[in-house]
């Protein structure tokens, strides 16, 4: 039997009620969900391989029922987000690649970056937890602990690191004279600046409101879970939709499709 005609067989059995314009979106589709399913089985093997130290929250014990939180690390919300991150680095790679907006590289290697901070939780890694006592000790009786916490500072250092290095991969389209790549890294910077909004801005706001309010402790708790959802629904929903503007990108023919 010919295997090349088997397959073509059974391809155009599953493709022969669809539209011919949508066998493109349809390919890009395949490939996320085929590579997410790879990128699943890769994370088990090196979480085996690395006796769950790969993930700092990898071995902490959680009952279901809890994974429907949208705050739990690991849990069906993160999840998702997790996805959705791994394919906003897969479609910025195409992006850049298919339409030739090389000065703009740094997109897909800040991409991956949040993918991987996100979903092995590289941020909680810096705790304050390993910064010295002296230093420790400075912070609690200086007054800026009235405003913020020292776990606020280092992920402020942090994310001030992240936000240092991008800039400097980003220097090459000072140079450049594509249009095309200068306007994907605006947008991109965009998304960027909302996403940090939400995840760096609203979290920070909301775990020291209890500094800058006395509300009593029902008060506190209402207004603690509604700042939660809008941090975490905000990041997710900033997430989903820079992969729905990267995924029309990557099936449309009419944008960004050439060097100029």
């Amino acid at each position: 039997m010919n295997i090349k005609k088997f397959f073509n067989n059974i391809f155009n059995i599953y493709l022969s009620n669809i539209d011919k314009n949508l066998y493109s979106p349809l390919l890009i589709l395949s490939i996320l969900v085929f590579l997410t399913i790879f990128i699943h089985l890769v994370f088990w093997i090196l979480n085996y391989t690395f006796t769950n130290n790969l993930w700092i929250h990898g071995s902490n014990p959680i009952t279901l029922d809890k994974l429907l939180s949208p705050g739990i690390d690991g849990g069906y919300f993160e999840h998702f987000q997790y996805i959705i991150l791994f394919w906003n680095f897969l479609l910025s790679i195409y992006v850049v690649i298919r339409s030739k907006l090389f000065a703009a590289f740094s997109v897909p290697i800040i991409n991956l970056f949040l993918f991987l901070d996100d979903s092995l939780s590289i941020h909680d890694q810096f705790s304050p937890d390993k910064i010295t006592s002296h230093f420790n000790n400075y912070f609690v009786g200086s007054n800026l602990a009235n405003f913020i916490r020292l776990k606020d500072i280092i992920e402020i250092s942090y994310w001030s690191l992240f936000l240092f290095i991008f800039l400097i991969l980003s220097i090459p389209i000072i140079f450049t004279k594509s249009r095309h790549s200068k306007n994907f890294l605006k947008i991109n910077i965009l998304n960027y600046g909302i996403l940090a909004f939400f995840g760096i801005g609203v979290d920070l706001f909301n775990a020291n409101i209890i500094k800058y309010f006395n509300f009593d402790l029902f008060l506190q708790k209402f207004i603690y879970n509604i700042f939660f959802l809008i941090e975490e629904c905000g990041e997710l929903g900033v997430i989903s939709l820079i992969f729905i503007w990267l995924f029309g990108l990557s099936c449309t023919n009419k944008y960004l499709l050439t060097k100029k």
